[in-house]
């Protein structure tokens, strides 16, 4: 059943045996290295601090008795008696922050009950340090015989007790460090010894399947050298033609590249013309928006003149008006000189004076009348041209407004080919970079080709290094004595035909 496995699966059946064994010594050794892991990290994380923790509360606990017995030296005055107080309230509160330290971890089996029963007897003992201290600070005989009765009775009782809870603490902890550290060790022995026994049954297994598998893989391989050196002297043929087809594939790949380097010049020759086009168009563009912008104040100030001379028109209007009355008035008073020369030439030699006055008014009148008259045909006139000129000017306004429109359109268009000029010359450089491309995919292409022809070349002398390879491994699967390859092609063909069988079991 093994031999009509392929060559794949026999390499990953082979493989596979000895990762499976690597994988149970690795699955072993991480599972050992977990809990050896996990003693470790209970003694680093949970014995060792409580530990430390509980032997700071018993130093703590000897600094506040050796407090208690320097209250009671005789040569204390005062500031020291005071300075001892105050040290013993210190230490007491360092004390509780021992123990809110040590409390913030969880607690063991076993453990909370010692704890408990060292905090019980350190509250009675501290009552009684208390008590001790008050009797010597009140610096009486009473007091100093009731503090040496604490010292020697109830204070060393009580101190005693508290020592005895706290060392069985200490003494749990390093108990259950040092079980830690044997579990530690004992699991570590036991991955050990698993890890050896695995690396020795995956070795015996990965010889023994080594065994077989080189035996019927060199019978094998024997069959695919044979067909290997047949091969090669087919490549080396090949590889000849191949050769030849690559120096005209090199050659025309070069001509190609000629042609497309001239093709880029001129492309990039028309680019320049149509950046320059564009310049110009954008040149032209502006100067047709600034035409614009003139024949527009043109218009606009054209638009002035009109209103001026409806203006102009309007006073020759009134003026006529006025040269109306003025004619009349002349008129009136013409009429008023004849009336008087008649009235005069009535009165005789007392109207002689009166006569003259009247002629000259009368004389007067006429005049006034001719000049009011004069005047009048010249603002008829005026009026006239002025009429004429506002038609002008409202000819010369619609046309103005023509140019306008004309040189509206005209920037439009021009502005629409300096877009399209911009346009052009981006697809100009989008041609000229695609074309550019090209000619580098050619120049590429030529030099694949020129390498793929010395490339083959390269072939057909390793075809020969082959054969000779081939000739050197057969003597290493059969041995040095064995005789060398067979050359002879239909030899050759008849052992392939007869170890067919044999390729296909790989």
């Amino acid at each position: 059943m093994f031999k009509k496995l392929s060559l794949l699966t026999k390499l990953l059946v082979c493989f596979s045996l000895v990762a499976l064994c690597m994988i149970f010594v690795g699955f072993a050794a991480y599972i050992s290295g977990q809990k050896t892991v996990s003693e470790y990290q209970k003694i680093a994380l949970k014995n060792l601090p409580t530990s430390m923790i509980a032997a700071t509360l018993r130093g703590t606990a000897k600094d506040v008795r050796a407090m208690v017995f320097r209250i009671g030296f005789a040569e204390n005055t005062d500031e020291q008696l005071t300075a001892i107080t105050e040290k013993i309230a210190e230490l007491t509160e360092q004390y509780k922050d021992s123990t809110r330290e040590y409390t913030a971890f969880p607690f063991v089996e076993g453990e909370k009950e010692l704890f408990e029963a060292a905090q019980a007897k350190w509250n009675l003992w501290l009552t009684v340090v208390n008590k001790a201290s008050a009797q010597r600070m009140k610096k009486t005989t009473e007091g100093s015989a009731a503090y040496i009765e604490f010292i020697n009775g109830e204070l060393r009782d009580t101190a005693n007790d508290y020592f005895d809870a706290i060392n069985e603490l200490v003494l749990f902890h390093q108990t259950q460090a040092r079980l830690a550290r044997l579990n530690a060790e004992k699991t570590a022995d036991i991955g050990t010894y698993t890890s050896i026994g695995l690396i020795l049954l995956g070795t015996f297994l990965a010889l023994a399947i080594g065994i077989i598998f080189g035996r019927d893989l060199a019978h094998s391989l024997m069959t695919v050298i044979l067909r290997v050196d047949q091969s090669s002297r087919q490549v080396g043929e090949s590889s000849q033609h191949l050769a030849t087809a690559s120096q005209l594939l090199s050659s025309g790949a070069t001509d190609g590249a000629s042609s497309l380097e001239e093709t880029v010049a001129s492309i990039e020759e028309l680019t320049g013309m149509v950046k320059l086009n564009a310049d110009h168009a954008k040149q032209a563009a502006n100067l047709s928006l600034e035409s614009r912008q003139s024949a527009e104040d043109g218009a606009a100030e054209v638009h002035k003149l009109i209103r001026a001379m409806d203006e102009v028109s309007k006073s020759s209007k009134k003026i006529e008006e006025i040269i109306s009355v003025i004619d009349d008035i002349a008129f009136q008073t013409n009429l008023l000189a004849l009336n008087a020369a008649v009235e005069a030439a009535r009165a005789g030699e007392q109207g002689k004076g009166f006569a003259v006055v009247a002629d000259a008014v009368r004389s007067l009148a006429q005049r006034s009348a001719v000049a009011a008259k004069d005047i009048n045909t010249l603002i008829k006139d005026s009026g006239a041209q002025t009429e004429y000129a506002t038609q002008v000017a409202n000819s010369s306004g619609d046309v103005l407004q023509k140019i306008v429109a004309s040189v509206s359109q005209v920037s439009h268009l021009v502005g629409e080919i300096a877009n399209a000029s911009r346009e052009q010359s981006g697809g100009l450089e989008q041609i000229s970079i695609a074309v550019n491309q090209l000619d580098r995919g050619t120049q590429k292409t030529a030099a694949s080709a020129q390498q793929t022809a010395d490339a083959a070349e390269e072939m057909s002398s390793q075809a020969a290094v082959l054969q000779n390879l081939m000739r050197d491994l057969t003597q290493i699967v059969e041995g040095a004595n064995q005789k060398p390859l067979q050359t002879n092609d239909d030899s050759m063909s008849s052992n392939l035909n007869e170890d067919d069988n044999s390729i296909a079991e790989i």
